[in-house]
């Protein structure tokens, strides 16, 4: 008899826990859904509900530690490390994925801890990206937007959002190139050879072994690519591909 209860109150245990696990995420996704995930960091996307079709379009992503412990999540596959995978799963209205055309960059496996942000108890980080500059878009109507990093930075996937693109705004083109270095190139040294060019350095990508440059006015975007895919060490040349601002 006892070994029956013990047998029962252990599958009992087991069932709760399971039950617990399985709980559905419920995440702010563009208005004021109420936040139902206490286990996990989770990812929110959020965008105002019309853009221009050439124009900037911002979108802001945040994740948030809803629990009582600091937690951790790698910038792999978020828009922490810029815009460096596809992160974003996109369709617009007849459900036809919009094409990525942002850099794919090899990483280190497993991400090296330079790589992973602290967020303290009830706090939320954001970064805020612009979506025109490294998907496809190119014709008016309304996008779904669902964040699909998830399995890779360890933050969990929020509700979808749906902004519309409307027909409009000024063609913008992006001063802004990424530069990827073999393993054994100086990141310094080529971060000196871009100033030396005159170009701005945004952002250095320690752990990728790249870094972001923003081209001067007086030389155009196609000239500068082909002089830094001639430097010994590069890798790929890549623009349009970051514009983030972190808060």
């Amino acid at each position: 008899m006892i070994e029956k209860n013990i047998l029962r109150s252990t599958v009992v245990l087991a069932i709760l826990a399971l039950t617990t696990q399985c709980r559905p995420l419920q995440n702010v996704a563009n208005n004021n859904n109420k936040v139902q995930n206490d286990s996990t960091l989770y990812a929110v996307l959020a965008g105002e509900e019309k853009y221009t079709l050439h124009g900037v379009i911002p979108i802001k992503f945040s994740v948030t530690n809803p629990t009582d412990d600091t937690l951790k999540f790698t910038q792999y596959h978020t828009p922490f490390e810029g815009m460096m995978s596809k992160f974003l799963t996109i369709t617009d209205s007849a459900g036809n994925d919009i094409q990525y055309i942002g850099a794919m960059t090899r990483r280190v496996m497993p991400p090296p801890a330079e790589t992973y942000h602290a967020v303290a108890p009830g706090e939320t980080k954001s970064v805020t990206f612009d979506l025109n500059q490294v998907y496809k878009i190119e014709k008016a109507g309304p996008y779904t937007l669902q964040y699909a990093g998830g399995n890779i930075s360890g933050v969990a996937s929020g509700e979808p959002i749906v902004i519309t693109v409307e027909h409009g705004g000024e063609a913008n083109i992006s001063r802004t190139l990424i530069i990827m270095l073999s393993e054994e190139t100086s990141l310094e040294a080529i971060a000196e050879e871009a100033a030396s060019y005159g170009a701005d350095v945004l952002y250095k990508y320690n752990a990728l072994n790249g870094l972001a440059v923003k081209i001067p006015e007086s030389k155009s975007v196609n000239e500068a690519m082909e002089h830094f895919k001639k430097l010994q060490g590069v890798v790929s040349v890549s623009k349009d591909q970051i514009s983030t601002i972190q808060h």
